[in-house]
């Protein structure tokens, strides 16, 4: 960690309208970076999808690395949309800095919510500045994750609200897979229908993880200290 007041700096009181006014702006600003960044991740999302998992291992080893390939996109859309490119010397080591955080953040938040939702919205919300810390001010894992529980800890509620509004379109999608493969439309689980609907299942949940990059870097932004939050990164 540098040196610095980074890690004392005094924890900022956000609203939800700030935070999503901040990750609006932010997507707004960089509207092709969000938008070319997702349409691999639905491509992969979607063959992942139509495939006929027999394997369990298989399964968790491809999940794993479906989870990884989420975490360097939103790398490249933060770093495009937060900081200037790090000498080549050090890009690579901030790329497995910030996938590493995303993984931890990710892995966290999941079990929590399975669990009960409540605490993983708050861990979510809580973790949700780290990838920013990782990329803009290229902290390692541990203080990026430091920072972002430091930072957050007066907004918590807000965050773990804008959470919850992401959360609600994928419980949507769960809940009509679920009636379509099991319930009385499953006449329409049909080779000629599967494509379809993992294209539009894909293309929400692309549209929520492409959400939940803007809403991370907006928490980034507007908890960070002075010295980072004089720069203009929604230019």
């Amino acid at each position: 960690m540098r040196a610095g007041g980074s890690a004392l700096a005094e924890a900022v009181r956000l609203d939800l309208a700030a935070i999503l006014s901040g990750a609006s702006a932010l997507v707004g600003a960089h509207p092709w970076a969000f938008a070319i960044t997702v349409i691999p991740y639905i491509a992969l999302g979607t063959w992942w999808d139509m495939q006929e998992w027999t394997n369990w291992q298989e399964w968790l080893l491809t999940s794993g690395v479906f989870a990884v390939f989420g975490g360097v996109l939103q790398y490249l859309v933060l770093q495009y949309a937060l900081a200037p490119a790090p000498g080549h010397g050090r890009r690579f080591l901030v790329l497995l800095v910030a996938v590493t955080v995303h993984l931890l953040a990710w892995t966290v938040g999941s079990a929590a919510s399975l669990l009960l939702l409540f605490p993983g919205f708050y861990l979510a919300g809580r973790l949700s500045a780290a990838p920013g810390v990782a990329i803009a001010e290229r902290e390692g894992v541990v203080a990026s994750l430091i920072l972002s529980w430091r930072r957050t800890r007066a907004s918590w509620w807000p965050l773990l609200l804008v959470q919850a509004i992401l959360v609600v379109p994928l419980l949507a999608v769960l809940g009509l897979v679920f009636i379509v493969i099991y319930g009385e439309w499953g006449m329409l689980n049909t080779e000629e229908t599967a494509l379809e609907i993992a294209l539009l299942s894909n293309l929400l949940f692309g549209a929520v993880a492409v959400a939940t990059w803007a809403v991370n870097g907006a928490a980034y932004r507007l908890t960070a200290p002075e010295l980072h939050r004089d720069e203009d990164i929604f230019a």
